[in-house]
């Protein structure tokens, strides 16, 4: 017998962030930060000391029809590392209002991660993280991963308690 409760959309859901988040734990992948040089614009990314990139690509967030299928705007097999940080001139990007990017590297065993998004800021004249990933919002992430991993927990709980 299948338990009910696994086809719950909430349930689902929970699960589907869980696992999620046990993957982004998992990246090698470091917060980026951004670097202004005359009119050039860097992107910095730190790595963890046993990770070796091949390439990169760059996409932009807009959602659309073929969101589900994003073509990448730049890709590369130059990979420009110095101790442990990759970098990236992104000066050729749209400074448009509103458009919002992501980087994907590939790894060495195949392996793709993606980068926390940015934008332009008009303000500050340079990139700068997405607000959802500001240091603004570390608490929500960090909380986020405590009450998934109570309410699976509790899933399991029931379960056990339901077969058994």
């Amino acid at each position: 017998m299948i338990c009910p409760m696994l086809f719950n959309k909430t349930v689902t859901q929970n699960i589907f962030y869980i696992l999620n988040a046990l993957r982004c734990l998992n990246s090698p992948l470091k917060t980026p930060f951004f670097e202004k040089q005359d009119n050039a614009y860097f992107f910095y990314l730190p790595l963890n000391e046993d990770v070796e990139i091949v390439s990169y690509e760059i996409f932009d967030t807009c959602f659309d029809e073929f969101y589900d299928f994003p073509s990448p705007i730049h890709e590369s097999c130059f990979v420009v590392k110095i101790k442990n940080v990759l970098m990236i001139n992104i000066s050729n990007l749209e400074r448009n209002k509103g458009e919002e990017y992501y980087i994907r590297v590939t790894t060495k065993e195949n392996e793709k991660f993606d980068s926390k998004p940015f934008h332009f800021d008009q303000k500050e004249d340079n990139f700068v993280l997405s607000k959802l990933e500001t240091e603004e919002s570390v608490f929500y992430y960090g909380y986020s991963i405590q009450i998934s991993l109570v309410i699976a927990i509790g899933i399991m709980a029931g379960a056990a308690f339901y077969f058994f």
